[in-house]
């Protein structure tokens, strides 16, 4: 088993339900894809997935660019070959090329299992946990170690800059380093704004008491 989230979108109409996370594609296998972060080169990926990858954006969110991104070089990575854990943080390396800006993301993908990844400075947190629930061993990914010990799992460790996650249908984590020179650079306002104080992101308590 595995866990994720809904959220508001961070770009585009914050009041649209349309806009609204999570995003879906159905081509490859199906994706359900959340993020948190932003992409400053939303708008010149926008033409690049118009012009050449044939696909077409019907919001003005980011988050649907990310989802069709990642959509696509799945399909490369993966064509008319099994979809393999290798398969996928191949395309992740790939996606890491693309893009531009800040990105936590989680996304489902239909019948193969749960994949998380992290932008190559870490500019946004992301961790992942265990516990066990009604079906046994479950993985929980989420951006704040609190959300997990709030549902009962056990903190195991924050997916390092760059580094992709995937979560099989048998729930075996498979992890791998997916960008050429990643190096970690928090956004501090996570820290200071949007995390809850008694949350630990990459090693740091939101609230150290003197």
């Amino acid at each position: 088993m595995w866990g994720s989230a809904v959220r508001y979108p961070t770009a585009g109409n914050a009041y649209s339900e349309e806009e609204a996370q999570p995003f879906y594609v159905n081509a490859p296998f199906g994706i359900v894809l959340v993020h948190n972060g932003n992409l400053t080169n939303a708008h010149s990926l926008k033409q690049e997935l118009f012009d050449i990858d044939r696909r077409h954006i019907n919001t003005e969110s980011d988050t649907e660019v990310l989802i069709n991104i990642v959509a696509h070089e799945l399909e490369l990575a993966a064509r008319d070959l099994p979809l393999t854990p290798e398969a996928i943080f191949k395309a992740v390396g790939a996606v890491h090329k693309r893009l531009k800006g800040s990105y936590a993301v989680i996304a489902l993908i239909a019948g193969h299992g749960l994949l998380a990844f992290r932008d190559p400075f870490g500019i946004r947190p992301l961790c992942f946990g265990e516990g066990q629930g009604p079906e046994g061993r479950e993985v929980m990914v989420a951006s704040e170690s609190v959300a997990l010990e709030g549902t009962g799992h056990k903190l195991v460790r924050d997916v390092a800059p760059g580094e992709a996650i995937f979560i099989d249908l048998e729930g075996r984590v498979h992890a791998q380093q997916c960008a050429e020179h990643p190096t970690l650079n928090p956004c501090m306002f996570e820290f200071v704004y949007l995390a809850r104080p008694d949350s630990v992101m990459d090693g740091i308590s939101v609230y150290r008491p003197a």
